[in-house]
């Protein structure tokens, strides 16, 4: 296959993911259905075991009883076989469901799917759901849902002696970083593309939501193959790293005591030449830490240079971080220099 037919493919199974978000929410049993092979199996842990459309008759049932839901599908990395006919896909999925008493579920998953292209269409054959965190907020707190943010406690932390609090916290957008996005988010609108660039365009945004992945798989020593030599980090417009190891090493140390679930939306590449490319992505974070369920949860820009390697790969030379918006503090974020982790692999791909 062609790096063209790749992406025409991959397009149409991330297609066939946005479909299934719009029947959950439109309580659309047809149309889910039509993403599902007849002999698709779905595990969806201790809530569903069985057929992918008993799976989706199933959940329009549940959705039945809410007052609105919102499902957001995103991360999706996929990988085609050969011949272009199987392919294995892995997505994260945001979904915020109201019900009739008020009370809100907000649950981050993911989706791990094996598709079959059957007549010409992307069928799901084998989807496998990993549960990685839900939130249930009490009815009290819906009133406040768009004007009282900063009033809402999280509920999991009632319980807690401290009582600690999930203020939101408005942080400052530094001029520097607002001009960068503002550079590549008009060269974007100006861009013209021709068959080879889209199939690059893409591999750029995979790189990207390969970084994401690995923060959440808790595989953080991947990021140096991911990252160039001469890679620098910046957060909120200040050089905070310039060696790749211990972006590596610090990320791990703080990832270790959480869950996490990290979300790229709204990918804007700028492809300056061949070789050198600007992304900037809206990402918000979700964290629960393992012993006491503290919450923390972040909103903020990306704005990252990338650089295409004699190897054909594109990789992250510099990363730029500056957030809008907090709710909650890391407990600890640099790491001891005598810290060794558990489990530090190298890539075997």
């Amino acid at each position: 296959m062609t790096e063209l037919e790749k992406l025409v493919e991959k397009d149409a199974i991330r297609d066939q993911y946005y479909v299934y978000a719009r029947a959950l929410d439109r309580i659309d049993n047809p149309l889910g259905k039509t993403v599902f092979a007849e002999d698709a199996q779905v595990d969806y842990g201790p809530t569903y075991k069985g057929t992918g459309y008993g799976f989706i008759d199933m959940m329009l049932k549940m959705h039945r009883k809410m007052v609105s839901t919102h499902h957001v599908m995103t991360n999706i990395l996929i990988k085609l076989n050969e011949d272009g006919t199987k392919a294995a896909a892995e997505a994260y999925m945001y979904a915020a469901c109201k019900y009739r008493n008020g009370m809100v579920v907000v649950a981050r998953c993911r989706d791990i799917d094996l598709w079959e292209k059957r007549d010409g269409k992307w069928l799901v054959v084998k989807r496998t759901v990993a549960g990685d965190n839900t939130m249930i907020l009490h009815p009290d707190f819906a009133p406040d849902y768009n004007n009282g943010r900063d009033k809402v406690k999280d509920p999991t932390t009632t319980s807690r002696p401290s009582g600690n609090s999930m203020a939101t916290r408005n942080i400052p957008f530094p001029d520097k970083v607002r001009d960068m996005v503002l550079d590549v988010i008009t060269h974007v609108r100006r861009q013209e593309y021709t068959p080879e660039q889209l199939c690059q365009l893409q591999k750029i945004i995979e790189c990207k939501y390969f970084y994401w992945w690995c923060m959440d798989m808790k595989k953080e020593e991947y990021v140096m193959e991911l990252f160039t030599d001469d890679f620098r980090y910046y957060l909120n417009g200040h050089l905070a790293v310039k060696d790749k190891l211990l972006q590596a090493r610090n990320a791990k140390w703080c990832n270790k005591d959480m869950q996490t679930m990290h979300m790229g939306h709204q990918p804007m590449i700028w492809l300056i030449d061949d070789r050198h490319a600007r992304g900037v992505f809206q990402y918000e974070d979700h964290m629960c830490y393992y012993d006491d369920s503290e919450v923390l949860q972040g909103w903020l820009v990306y704005c990252d240079d990338f650089v295409k390697g004699s190897d054909g790969a594109w990789r992250i030379q510099k990363l730029r971080m500056a957030y809008r918006e907090m709710d909650g503090s890391f407990r600890s974020t640099m790491v001891p220099k005598d810290w060794v982790p558990d489990e530090w692999d190298t890539p075997n791909y």
